[in-house]
């Protein structure tokens, strides 16, 4: 059903910005409240029957027009393979609906961004930005938060801890810790837009220290697709662990001049992460690739 409700909402967002009306204005044509018109074009909700002819005729089309563009987008979207027991607890739950949402939710907001973007800034940027979103996704979709300070750990926190002191929050006692990577290729120099996973020979994560237990870690690459001329980045697989321990992390480098220091993941912290796959972009390349590296499988 999320993914049916991410392809709806496409639909009517772009119905919406075709005849230039806010999701204020629409919620006041068809009788509903904003926030809902918000929920409904980012895939949360799914409208009844009712309120969608309520929305269409706001929008001068009918259902029937909304629901055959919505199967045809529903083709060309990105797919998953989901890991339907992944289920957490972290002073807030995450389960695998949350990640799914959060995933068409982050893909939708990269393709937003000109392609200019992407391909005026390096990787650990575009890496940045890949992070955040997802981590804002995750975060309205769970009813958690982002963690309000720039060096603040971990990455998403629950919502009462929202207003917590600065030093609470540089290392809060519950959430979770959100890393994003898109990998080390063999050779060449591939250029913003281009895949890199025919080239692709390793998944690092790094951290500014080496006591990282539990971590959600995210792997982008640029991926194909019919809708675009330029190939947007996209969150390609989720891995977890919460079992992670110190040697799962390498020597701490980059201490020196303006570096910023580092610790990669090494073979026995991928390996836990492989274990805990969570999701995976429905393309065979992509599953052979990342369970050969991550050494796993899915069965």
């Amino acid at each position: 059903m999320t993914e049916i409700n991410h392809a709806l909402g496409k639909v009517i967002s772009q119905y919406r910005t075709a005849a230039k009306i806010s999701q204020e204005e629409l919620a006041d044509r068809a009788g509903i409240h904003r926030t809902y018109v918000s929920q409904i074009e980012r895939g949360l909700k799914s409208p009844t029957l009712s309120i969608l002819i309520q929305i269409s005729k706001s929008l001068n089309t009918t259902a029937s027009i909304l629901i055959a563009e919505t199967e045809q987008n529903k083709k060309k979207q990105i797919t998953y393979l989901i890991n339907s027991k992944f289920n957490i607890s972290c002073g807030f739950q995450v389960n695998s609906q949350h990640i799914e949402s959060a995933l068409h939710q982050t893909n939708k907001s990269l393709e937003t961004l000109p392609s200019s973007i992407y391909r005026n800034i390096d990787f650990k940027t575009t890496s940045s930005i890949v992070g955040s979103m997802f981590c804002q996704s995750i975060a309205s979709t769970t009813g958690a938060v982002v963690n309000p300070i720039e060096k603040g750990h971990p990455d998403i926190i629950p919502k009462e801890g929202e207003n917590s002191s600065e030093e609470l929050l540089r290392n809060y006692p519950f959430g979770l810790e959100v890393k994003c990577t898109i990998g080390n290729i063999t050779k060449g120099d591939l250029r913003a837009g281009e895949s890199r996973i025919t080239n692709l020979k390793g998944i690092v994560w790094q951290a500014h220290h080496r006591d990282v237990k539990q971590l959600l870690g995210l792997v982008w690459d640029f991926v194909q697709s019919e809708e675009h001329d330029f190939n947007y980045p996209r969150i390609t697989a989720i891995f977890y662990s919460d079992n992670l321990v110190t040697d799962d992390w390498g020597k701490i480098s980059g201490t020196e001049g303006r570096n910023t220091k580092v610790s990669s993941m090494v073979l026995s912290g991928k390996q836990k992460m492989g274990q805990g796959w969570v999701a995976m972009i429905n393309n065979q390349q992509y599953k052979e690739t990342y369970q050969r590296i991550m050494k796993f499988s899915i069965s």
